[in-house]
């Protein structure tokens, strides 16, 4: 497994192998294989092999970014169903891709995906995220792990789970600021101004962007800040 950020290493992981509990990915199974559309089959090794050429390649003009972007989109737009695909399988392997993509061509490409999966469907994504984190973590791969707990805030956004807000906001800390306005982004959209003050005060811990949730917080203390403001400052999608 890799340890360091940008390490074409990484795609090993990202792409897990049958003999994976976890994932008995739909890349590498032939079971699979006769029901799955030529698009299916052609996109996912594109996909990881596109960053392991980003492992060794100059893309200053960001030619191969662009065409991995363009390749992810389809992937996203695929009916596994239709495909053969299970949707547990075609859920781990999206999340595993997500959590070791280290070169940034899946920032943001997700935005409002999991608000398109049913309860069922968000509930598989948000247990096998909690899974990896643990394993990460039991690892020592710190980096991983906290990319796999951003991803859970995303999932946990989306689909609208406000009872998991303030038990994630406090295991997530003042590490990175985005995902915690996120949370208290997604609280404000809906009206639920006290839950938004209880994700930052289950935040504000020591860590690197203490100082700057902490501002955030005592603005919203103060006069209540406009969803607006609060979104403009994490970049967030319009709610749906």
């Amino acid at each position: 497994a890799a340890s360091s950020h940008g390490s074409s290493n990484a795609v090993a992981t990202a792409t897990p192998s049958c003999n994976d509990p976890e994932s008995n990915s739909a890349s590498n199974c032939g079971k699979h294989k006769p029901l799955v559309s030529h698009a299916l089959w052609t996109a996912v090794p594109f996909l990881t092999e596109t960053i392991q050429v980003l492992g060794f390649s100059d893309d200053s003009c960001g030619v191969i970014g662009d065409s991995f972007q363009a390749a992810f989109r389809e992937y996203l737009a695929l009916d596994h169903a239709a495909a053969g695909i299970e949707e547990t399988v075609f859920l781990h392997d999206l999340l595993m891709l997500l959590i070791w993509e280290d070169y940034g061509l899946t920032y943001r490409q997700t935005d409002g995906y999991f608000h398109k999966l049913s309860r069922e469907q968000g509930q598989i994504c948000i247990d096998f995220l909690r899974r990896q984190i643990e394993r990460l973590e039991a690892e020592d791969l710190d980096y991983q792990a906290q990319e796999a707990l951003t991803l859970l805030g995303q999932v946990v956004c989306e689909q609208r789970r406000y009872e998991l807000f303030i038990t994630l906001a406090r295991e997530m800390k003042s590490d990175h600021w985005r995902r915690i306005l996120l949370l208290a982004d997604t609280a404000m959209r809906v009206r639920k101004r006290d839950l938004a003050m209880l994700v930052f005060e289950a935040a504000l811990q020591p860590g690197f962007h203490y100082d700057l949730l902490r501002r955030h917080y005592e603005q919203l203390q103060r006069a209540g800040m406009s969803v607006r403001r609060l979104c403009g400052a994490c970049g967030s999608a319009p709610a749906r």
